[in-house]
């Protein structure tokens, strides 16, 4: 049974699609909206934000749950995460690159940032500041 059978007016009119959708190739979403995705993507994923607002926003209402995890489990070398601005047409130059912030006001202990270099064999940890 064919989903489409037309580009016409079956496109156009809008609908839901239920059951499991392959996509062979690249797929190109214009427009807004609200997205859900509660299964894995593969392969690249890029947010290319050409206007002035936010790329991404995680709204994470966990309690005592990480919000954000990202595993590099067969990565040997490169950047796990990379942060950077500037380019040839670019730079920053009033804002802030890294902004972590806390308002809890809880006197409990915790910590803004944890760097754990935690292997027996890694016994050098390096923190480079240029």
């Amino acid at each position: 049974m064919a989903f489409i059978t037309t580009t016409d007016e079956h496109i156009a009119s809008g609908g839901t699609i239920s059951g499991d959708l392959t996509i062979a190739g690249d797929l190109t979403v214009n427009g807004g909206g609200d997205f859900a995705y509660s299964e894995v993507l593969t392969g690249d994923m890029i947010i290319d934000q050409n206007a002035n607002a936010t790329a991404l926003t995680v709204d994470a209402e966990n309690t005592d749950a990480t919000g954000v995890d990202m595993i590099f489990g067969a990565m040997d070398s490169g950047y796990g995460l990379r942060v950077r601005t500037g380019s040839t047409d670019a730079a920053l130059t009033t804002g802030t690159l890294l902004d972590v912030y806390s308002k809890d006001s809880d006197n409990s202990t915790r910590n803004l940032m944890r760097i754990v270099n935690d292997d027996g064999n890694a016994t050098l940890l390096a923190v480079g500041v240029q």
